[in-house]
C-alpha cells in the first residue's frame, strides 16, 4: 500500500519512514519485538539462539537499540548515495568545480537504490557470542526532478515527485516494510552542499 506524507513534514529520517501509522518513527522497542519474531523460525546463522531463552532476550533488545542508532540517518542520504555514481551529475561537478558557472542538471525519470548491511555485534558479560546482519533496501522512483549543480557540489534538488520504497530485513525475514509517495522537496531536501568531485589537495 502506498500512502502520501503529510505536507508539513520537514526532515525524515529511515526510522522516521518505516514507522507505522500513528507512530513518530520506528522504534527500537518493535525491532525487538520483530527480532523475536523472527527468531521462532531461526536456523542458528547468528550464535543468538544458542542462549538461554531470558539471555535471548536481552540480547534481542540490545540489538534492537543498535538497530535504532544505526537506522537514524537522513532518508536523503540514502538517494544521495545512488546520485553519486549518476554520470551527467559527476560531469557537471567536474566542469563548475572553481568556476563561479551554475548548471542545472534535467533528472529524467529513474529509479535510485541504495543498499545498507549494519551488522550488530552481540555481547553477553563482555564475551561476543553473535552478530546479526541487517538488510536496508531504500528504492527511490524519482519523476520531473531538476538538479543544480555549483563548484562541484550538488546544492539543490528543485521539482518532481518521488515514491520510496524502504525494506528492512534480517536473515531473509521482512522486520519494516514501507511505500510512500512524497513531495521531492520534503524527500531530496539537501541541507548541505554535496560534492561530486573531489577537492584538489
Amino acid at each position: 500500500m502506498t500512502t502520501t506524507a503529510p505536507a508539513t513534514e520537514e526532515h525524515l529520517t529511515v526510522l522516521d519512514f518505516l514507522g507505522d501509522e500513528g507512530r513518530a518513527h520506528l522504534t527500537a522497542d518493535a525491532i525487538t519485538a520483530a527480532l523475536v519474531a523472527t527468531d521462532r523460525d531461526a536456523t542458528g546463522t547468528t550464535g543468538v539462539e544458542r542462549l538461554s531463552t531470558t539471555a535471548r532476550g536481552a540480547a534481542y533488545r540490545q540489538v534492537g537499540a543498535a538497530a535504532a542508532r544505526l537506522l537514524d540517518f537522513d532518508l536523503v542520504d540514502g538517494v544521495v548515495a545512488g546520485w553519486l555514481k549518476y554520470k551527467a551529475l559527476l560531469d557537471a561537478g567536474r566542469r563548475t568545480l572553481g568556476s563561479t558557472s551554475r548548471e542545472v542538471v534535467e533528472l529524467a525519470s529513474h529509479r535510485v537504490t541504495s543498499t545498507y548491511k549494519p551488522v550488530v555485534d552481540v555481547y553477553i558479560d563482555d564475551v561476543r557470542v553473535g552478530s546479526v546482519e541487517f538488510q536496508l533496501s531504500l528504492v527511490f522512483q524519482i519523476t520531473g526532478c531538476a538538479a543544480d549543480v555549483a563548484d562541484g557540489d550538488l546544492v539543490a534538488v528543485e521539482g518532481g515527485d518521488v515514491t520510496v520504497t524502504g525494506t528492512l530485513a534480517v536473515r531473509g525475514k521482512t522486520l519494516a516494510t514501507k511505500s510512500r509517495k512524497l513531495d521531492a522537496h520534503l524527500a531530496l531536501n539537501l541541507r548541505r552542499p554535496v560534492h561530486l568531485t573531489p577537492r584538489p589537495s
